[in-house]
């Protein structure tokens, strides 16, 4: 998906919309985590992270989510971290930039 280089498993090309400028600078997609409040005990977070890691991993799990367009990401605790700070600077940059407000 990244600057439409790849095709997206699961997914049949419209050709209606073919024609519909894209942005190749654009990197972004859909994404979801799993999160727990500041000053969770490490131990848990750990666990927590190990489990969502092997569930993530599993052949079954990644077929299930290629089935339906879905190209799993696991990213561990630190990684996650970074991705979402790094996401927060690219809206933060765009919204200054374009002078959005929310109404």
């Amino acid at each position: 998906m990244k600057n439409g280089s790849e095709v997206t498993p699961g997914l049949v090309p419209f050709a209606s919309l073919s024609n519909i400028p894209g942005l190749k600078e654009f990197d972004m997609g859909a994404w979801l985590g799993v999160m727990v409040p500041g000053g969770t005990p490490k131990p848990i977070v750990e666990r927590l992270g190990a489990a969502v890691q092997k569930i993530m991993t599993a052949p079954e799990v990644r077929q299930s989510f290629m089935s339906i367009a879905v190209e799993p990401d696991y990213r561990p605790g630190d990684a996650y971290a970074r991705y979402l700070r790094d996401i927060r600077d690219i809206f933060s940059t765009v919204i200054r930039t374009n002078n959005i407000k929310a109404d």
